[in-house]
């Protein structure tokens, strides 16, 4: 397998980051004591107006009772050094997703993807 030179990589991750047409922001949860032996969660963006790219990912099936329903869900496309973990939010628009999995492990990164869920 060839490797590319950094120059090529960041061609390559400059490429990307011109097919990004929507903004989004990258929301996360911090956990603190309620004092009263509980936690309590809040939710605060980490990451404003990142650009990125939303599309459907279709074709997904689960059992629900008896039959068989679709599931909606879809893939982020964000720059290569964005940081975005399972179980943060996206909001993108005016619509909200939770990240279900991130594509971390890949030979070149040239840009960072997750799997959301539509809340």
């Amino acid at each position: 397998m060839s490797q590319l030179s950094s120059i090529e990589l960041e061609y390559i991750r400059s490429a990307i980051e011109d097919l990004l047409p929507d903004l989004c922001n990258i929301i996360r949860v911090t956990y603190s004591s309620d004092g009263a032996g509980g936690m309590s969660e809040t939710w605060g963006t980490v990451i404003a107006g990142s650009a990125c790219r939303l599309d459907a990912n279709s074709g997904n099936e689960f059992i629900q009772g008896a039959s068989l329903s679709p599931q909606h869900s879809y893939v982020l496309t964000l720059a290569h050094d964005i940081v975005i973990m399972p179980e943060d939010r996206v909001e993108v628009g005016t619509h909200t997703f939770t990240v279900s999995s991130v594509d971390e492990e890949k030979s070149w990164a040239g840009c960072t993807r997750a799997i959301l869920e539509r809340l």
